[in-house]
Parts: C-alpha cells; sequence; structure tokens
C-alpha cells in the first residue's frame, strides 16, 4: 500500500482561492473547478477570514516573512555588537586584557561574538584559558596590592617615584616604568593641585581710598569691609563682611 505525498501550495494560490470562494459563495462549486477537495478549500476560507492575533498572524508571502526573520536576527546581532563597542572602550590592545575582557563579559555573551568584535582567535582565547599564569604575571598581582593599598593610603597623590620609595621601605622594588603600568592597569590616576592664582594686585598708581589708614577714635566714625570665597557641596559661596575699625566688631555679613 502507498501513500500519496500530501500536497503543498503556496500562500498567494491560497489566497486567489478563497477570494474566488467568497465571490462564488459556492465552495463545493469553486472547489470543484479548481480540482482541490472541498474541505481544503472550506479551511482555507475559515483561516483568511477568521479575526487575526497579533502574535499568529497568517503569512501571505514566504519570502517576505523569511526575510523579516533575518532582519530581526540581524538586528538583534547589530545590537549586541553596539553594547560590546561600548564595553570594551577601555579594554587595551594587548592579548592578556582582551581575552580576560571576553571571560568577564562570556557571562552575557557568547564567546564567538566576542572574539569576533575584538579580532581575537577562539582558539587563541581557549588556549589562555588553560594556560599555565607566568611568574610574571603572579609578580605583577602581587605589585599591584601593594601599589593600590599605598595609592589609596597616600589620598591618591602619589606618583610613580614616591610609591617607588614606598616599595623600597617595604623592603620590595619595581621600576618606575613597571609601577607606571600597573598604576594604568588597575586605573589609578593622582590627584593634581590647582596652581596658585593671586587675584589681588596691589603694585598699581591708583588713588587709594579716603579711609585708608585712619585712626577713629569712637566707634561708628569709619567702617571698613572685605569679602572672602567658601567652597561648600553646593559650590561657591561668597561672604561680605562690614567691621567697625575703631572697636574692630562685625557690623553685618552677607552671604
Amino acid at each position: 500500500m502507498t501513500t500519496q505525498a500530501k500536497q503543498k501550495y503556496i500562500a498567494e494560490f491560497k489566497e486567489n482561492n478563497v477570494k474566488r470562494a467568497n465571490e462564488s459563495s459556492n465552495v463545493a462549486e469553486t472547489a470543484h473547478e479548481l480540482g482541490i477537495k472541498e474541505n481544503t478549500l472550506t479551511n482555507w476560507v475559515y483561516q483568511y477570514s477568521r479575526p487575526l492575533k497579533p502574535d499568529k498572524a497568517v503569512r501571505t508571502d514566504e519570502h517576505l516573512y523569511d526575510e523579516l526573520k533575518r532582519l530581526k536576527k540581524e538586528v538583534t546581532r547589530l545590537t549586541e555588537e553596539r553594547d560590546l563597542w561600548t564595553r570594551r572602550q577601555r579594554c587595551c590592545q594587548r592579548n592578556t586584557v582582551q581575552s580576560a575582557w571576553i571571560l568577564e563579559q562570556s557571562v552575557d555573551y557568547s564567546v564567538a561574538l566576542l572574539c569576533s568584535v575584538l579580532s581575537v582567535s577562539r582558539s587563541a582565547y581557549y588556549a589562555w584559558t588553560t594556560a599555565v599564569e607566568s611568574r610574571k604575571a603572579k609578580r605583577d598581582k602581587e605589585l599591584k596590592t601593594v601599589i593600590t593599598a599605598a595609592f589609596t593610603q597616600n589620598r591618591a597623590v602619589y606618583g610613580t617615584r614616591r610609591l617607588k620609595e614606598v616599595l623600597a621601605k617595604q623592603g620590595d622594588s619595581a621600576s618606575r616604568r613597571r609601577i607606571g603600568r600597573i598604576m594604568q592597569e588597575a586605573q589609578l590616576v593622582c590627584k593634581t593641585k590647582r596652581r596658585f592664582r593671586a587675584t589681588t594686585n596691589s603694585k598699581h598708581n591708583m588713588p587709594i581710598a579716603p579711609n585708608q589708614g585712619a585712626s577713629p577714635d569712637q566707634s561708628n566714625q569709619v567702617y571698613v569691609g572685605d569679602i572672602t570665597y567658601i567652597k561648600t557641596q553646593e559650590g561657591w559661596l561668597y561672604l561680605a563682611v562690614v567691621i567697625d575699625l575703631y572697636s574692630r566688631q562685625i557690623v553685618d555679613t552677607v552671604i
């Protein structure tokens, strides 16, 4: 006994025949004219006439549906690559750092995608994960811990020169170049002081105020004033003070 293979029809053929059946209002005659079963045409009419749910829409064109699936997949891939490029901004070009970054991000993304974004072969990455840590890498980890502690204890103002002196006092040694490289990898940046800028110019030929050098013999005769600025969490506040020159008492203040 042979089993007849089920015949498949394209969506455009189905849609055209449903239109003919609706126009003739006789499904049996239309099915006979088309050479298809009446039940098949009835199912098509029911399928194309019922209200469609957003997540179960009838595909009227297979190639457009496949193209939509491909575009959605492409958008997902490009979105992941965009996010990865944002995350890798601080990742330098050394193979060790790149592989470590891939290992860190592999929790959220596939290794194949991460290697593609960084142009690193997967074989090289997996070889790095199974490689034995070198003596230099172990030494760098030890120095990184010591340097970070010394940098934090000294209020983040010590550079490579002072950190080298701290290491020497602790019985340890490392070159300034090595200390600088470790600081860069640990993102340790020194705080710099602002250069002092004088805001008062006393060397001028302008006339002096009349009460300059006055010596009053009682209160409320001569007032003098000055301003200063105070740094707060909200910004700079300016304080103006008026003083009685005789009693040296503050008459008024304005902020």
